[in-house]
């Protein structure tokens, strides 16, 4: 089978799908919504550990942004009121991190960046390698190890028709009045 581009895009999609990566979101998460608890007045704190009442928790939603800066990387910092992509909920009314956990946060961002780069630098090589096959088998051939990766041979088509099937039609042709078909009814009955 001839692979086109979309068969090689595919593939290396689903090659790099099947890399195990790390959540860095998820770890983010985690330790921002425990200093917001942990920062709570006691009082507040025991609503919001009364699954019940929790809803009634004032919730922010707090927003982290690497940048990079020639003395390291920095973090800026923002809450707003409303959802936004890669904002954090966490309880309180005017949340605002401690040094030491923009620090981790900081520390986890790079992490994440460096996982993205080194992501995208395997792709582009695995983009490189899968450009060079033309069929499938040549893919097969330079990357047996991925093969269950690689899109299976298209079918054969039959292109018969069962004559059957072509009766059928005509009769069909011929019930919907169809001249040539009741023609050829005709001339087979009798």
């Amino acid at each position: 089978m001839k692979l086109t581009q979309l068969h090689r895009a595919n593939f290396v999609a689903a090659v790099m799908a099947s890399a195990p990566t790390h959540d860095f979101q998820a770890e983010i998460d985690k330790l921002v919504r425990a200093e917001a608890i942990k920062a709570l007045p006691p009082k507040v704190r025991a609503i919001h550990d009364d699954p019940e009442l929790r809803c009634f928790v004032n919730l922010v939603h707090v927003q982290f942004e690497a940048v990079r800066r020639s003395d390291g990387p920095e973090l800026k910092v923002w809450s707003e009121r409303t959802v936004s992509p890669g904002s954090f909920a966490v309880p309180g009314y005017d949340y605002k991190p401690s040094t030491a956990l923009k620090n981790r946060v900081c520390a986890i961002l790079t992490k994440e960046a460096e996982q993205r780069v080194e992501c995208r630098v395997v792709e582009t090589r695995l983009t490189a390698i899968a450009s060079t096959a033309r069929t499938r088998k040549e893919l097969v051939e330079l990357l047996p190890q991925f093969e269950k990766f690689i899109p299976a041979d298209a079918p054969a088509i039959d292109r018969t028709v069962p004559v059957a099937e072509i009766d059928s039609v005509v009769t069909d042709l011929a019930r919907l009045g169809v001249p040539q078909a009741k023609k050829k009814v005709a001339d087979a009955t009798a």
